[in-house]
């Protein structure tokens, strides 16, 4: 797995996120209590930007149409 600096980890508030552009592909980064972790930004169901969802408990859910997905492992719970 590649890695990129994006931003300084000050960039990125506790329990929020952030998308940014990453090479060819945009990705959401996620401060989950003090833990970073990178998604696809979009949903994989409708394109909707997550960095739209809410972000509780280690989950987002889409604001497009309420899919919920773990940060840790991007699956859909």
């Amino acid at each position: 797995m590649a890695r990129f600096q994006v931003a300084p980890v000050t960039a990125i508030a506790a329990n929020t996120m952030r998308g940014f552009q990453v090479a060819d592909r945009r990705v959401l980064i996620v401060n989950c209590d003090g833990h970073y972790y990178a998604l696809d930004e979009l949903c994989p169901h409708l394109s909707v930007p997550l960095g739209r969802g809410e972000l509780k408990d280690g989950r987002i859910t889409c604001a497009g149409h309420g899919s919920v997905f773990d940060v840790r492992t991007g699956e859909a719970c």
